[in-house]
């Protein structure tokens, strides 16, 4: 049996950007004690609500239904942002 456990490092945020750079480190070992690490550097992109929507809009999508989290709650209540689109004008 192996055992997997999960790091989160200090991330750097370029404001202007709007990038997140998360480090994440993953420790794997196993009953004979062998040990590996592996180490995975991001970079996210993030984008606030309005622009968002506005990306929708410019690309031809109008907002059916918005969400929070993958249980339907409330966009603001949430800590996701899920929309769910369809083509403008239909």
């Amino acid at each position: 049996m192996s055992i997997l456990k999960t790091k989160h490092r200090g991330s750097k945020i370029d404001v202007e950007r709007q990038v997140i750079y998360p480090n994440f480190a993953y420790e794997i070992s196993d009953e004979s004690g062998n040990f590996e690490r592996i180490e995975e550097k991001l970079s996210l992109k993030y984008y606030y609500y309005q622009q968002l929507k506005d990306y929708l809009k410019a690309n031809g999508l109008d907002v059916a239904e918005e969400y929070g989290w993958y249980d339907k709650s409330d966009i603001k209540d949430g800590r996701e942002m899920i929309f769910i689109c369809r083509k403008g004008g239909c």
